[in-house]
C-alpha cells in the first residue's frame, strides 16, 4: 500500500507539471536546464550543451522531427551551425531521447532508469569498443522527473538500418548481437571499478534482492 500510495502521488504531481509545461511551453537555454520535451530546445541551448570544445562554434538553428514512441519518445533534431561550427565536424543530425508525457515520466523518470541510462551513455559508453551511439550529453531533472539524451544518429555516421519486429534475424546477425553483448560484459568482468567508481550500476544480486523486498 506504501508503494502504491507513493506511485499515485507521483502520478499525480507528474500530470500536474506535464500540464504546467504543455500550457506554459518553457524554453531550455542554460547549460544547467533540462529540455522537458524536444520542443523546449533552443539553438542556445545546444550551443551550450554541444560546443563546449570548439568557443566560437554557434548552433544557429535546429528543426525538430519525431521518429518513434514507446517508453521514451524519440525524435531527430537536424542541427544547423555557424562556419566555425562546421569547420569543427559537430554533429548536424542526432537523437534525442526524453519523457514528455506522463507515461514516459512515470516509466523512465520516477523510477529512475532514465538517469542510470544517460549515465551509461556518458560515463561507461566512452570505456568501451562496441556498436553503441555515442552520447553527447544526458540530463535528468529529479523534481519533475524530465529527461534528455542527446544521442549520435547512426543512419547519419553509419549508414546503419534499424530492425523491428518483421525483420528477419539471421544467424550471423543473432551471433553479432551476441558478440556485441559478450564485450560489453567482458569490459567489467571481475573488476571492482565498476562498484567502486559507477555505484549506481546495480549488480543482478542487488536487483533480485530488491524484487523480493
Amino acid at each position: 500500500m506504501v508503494a502504491s500510495g507513493a506511485t499515485a502521488l507521483a502520478a499525480l504531481k507528474i500530470g500536474g507539471r506535464v500540464a504546467f509545461e504543455r500550457l506554459v511551453r518553457p524554453k531550455a537555454r542554460r547549460p544547467e536546464d533540462v529540455p522537458c520535451s524536444p520542443d523546449a530546445i533552443t539553438p542556445e541551448w545546444l550551443t551550450a550543451v554541444l560546443c563546449q570544445k570548439f568557443p566560437e562554434a554557434i548552433v544557429t538553428g535546429v528543426v525538430v522531427k519525431p521518429a518513434s514512441a514507446g517508453t521514451y519518445e524519440r525524435h531527430q533534431l537536424i542541427i544547423r551551425y555557424n562556419e566555425a561550427g562546421r569547420r569543427a565536424g559537430l554533429p548536424g543530425s542526432i537523437f534525442t531521447k526524453s519523457l514528455p508525457s506522463v507515461v514516459t515520466r512515470m516509466i523512465g523518470g520516477f523510477n529512475g532508469t532514465a538517469r542510470v541510462e544517460g549515465r551509461f551513455y556518458m560515463q561507461l559508453r566512452p570505456l568501451l569498443q562496441i556498436e553503441v551511439p555515442v552520447g553527447y550529453h544526458a540530463a535528468s531533472d529529479r523534481r519533475t522527473f524530465a529527461s534528455i539524451l542527446l544521442l549520435e544518429d547512426l543512419v547519419a555516421t553509419k549508414s546503419a538500418t534499424f530492425c523491428n519486429y518483421r525483420t528477419y534475424v539471421s544467424r550471423a546477425m543473432a551471433e553479432d548481437m551476441i558478440d556485441l553483448l559478450a564485450s560489453l560484459h567482458a569490459r567489467f568482468y571481475g573488476n571492482r571499478e565498476l562498484a567502486t567508481q559507477y555505484p549506481w550500476v546495480a549488480s543482478y544480486p542487488r536487483l533480485l534482492s530488491a524484487r523480493k523486498k
